[in-house]
């Protein structure tokens, strides 16, 4: 089966909001962390919510209005979406949420993914947060010169993580487009709604008391 790597549409949120749940269910369950299904569905249930698909679409759309600040892929497989690809860019280039159902694993579509992300970051460094126990992840992060780097968290008290990053490597730098060059005069300026979206869709906490709770997205489900 050959994939296809497309830019999400707004009807996408519901598929996207599905894809996320079941990647959790394929990767996280782990009896010594404590994760069971009962506990991902507590976390990660509002993915597949009216609520929470709203906040999918919400994203979508924002991503098309600002596509040097945010970035969004879905893979397809037919006319099912298997996986996905988001991240957005502030100091640094954040990646995630990443996932790709066991399904579409193995046939080197995580690699196409995670070329088109790095070829939208060009220069600048990167980070995520990756599952410890994720090491198929973590092997394909390092693939793509991603390193780890000590820091570590205890999400929910239970789910444990790791950041890694990557600094800009030679070879890097794609030449702008006069597009691109034109809309970097935007960073910054996104709205607070927006700002809240892109929290929720990713690990770091909302600044401002967002309603919907944030969850670790940033890479710990896989991939290629």
């Amino acid at each position: 089966m050959v994939h296809q790597i497309d830019v999400p549409q707004p009807d996408d949120a519901a598929a996207m909001g599905r894809v996320q749940l079941r990647a959790w269910l394929q990767t996280y369950l782990n009896e010594g962390a404590g994760i069971d299904e009962a506990w991902i569905h507590e976390h990660r249930g509002s993915a597949v919510t009216a609520e929470g698909i709203a906040q999918w679409r919400e994203f979508i759309e924002e991503a098309v209005r600002q596509p040097d600040l945010l970035f969004c892929r879905v893979v397809r497989s037919g006319a099912e979406i298997v996986g996905f690809l988001c991240g957005r860019r502030d100091e640094v280039v954040t990646l995630g949420p990443m996932y790709l159902l066991n399904e579409a694993q193995g046939q080197g579509t995580g690699g196409r993914l995670m070329g088109e992300f790095l070829a939208w970051a060009q220069d600048a460094p990167m980070r995520l947060w990756v599952t410890d126990y994720n090491e198929r992840a973590i092997r394909f992060y390092e693939r793509h010169g991603f390193r780890t780097t000590g820091e570590r968290e205890l999400w929910r008290g239970k789910l444990p993580n790791v950041r890694m990053a990557r600094e800009s490597e030679p070879g890097d730098k794609i030449i702008e487009s006069e597009v691109c060059r034109w809309q970097r005069h935007d960073l910054g300026r996104l709205a607070f709604l927006s700002k809240d979206i892109i929290d929720w869709a990713t690990h770091d906490p909302p600044q401002d008391g967002g309603l919907l709770p944030t969850f670790p997205c940033c890479g710990r489900c896989l991939i290629y």
